[in-house]
């Protein structure tokens, strides 16, 4: 865990080549945070904030997820497994508030 991430860069690769692939639901932004697992390994934790209902969701997508954003990744030369969250914005509102 100790390097140095460019984290704003990151996330908005991140937002860019997931909104490619959300038809019909915005993303309105990604927070990504450096931690480290029960394990030891080192992970990313990717928050994706996005306009809309978990229903318009199609499962295809959230499966398919990591796989677009492990080449961002790679490009940045982090190895760490990204462990993805997927939350609307009127649930983020409401976490926010608690």
């Amino acid at each position: 865990m100790n390097r140095e991430i460019d984290f704003e860069n990151l996330e908005e690769q991140i937002k860019t080549v997931l909104s490619e692939g959300f038809s019909g639901v915005k993303i309105l932004r990604v927070n990504v945070d450096d931690d480290v697992d029960m394990e030891g390994e080192d992970i990313l934790r990717v928050e994706v904030i996005f306009q809309g209902r978990v229903k318009d969701l199609k499962p295809s997508f959230l499966t398919g997820a990591i796989r677009r954003v492990r080449p961002v990744l790679s490009k940045q030369h982090l190895y760490a497994f990204p462990m993805m969250s997927f939350i609307s914005d009127a649930d983020a509102k409401v976490a926010a508030r608690a």
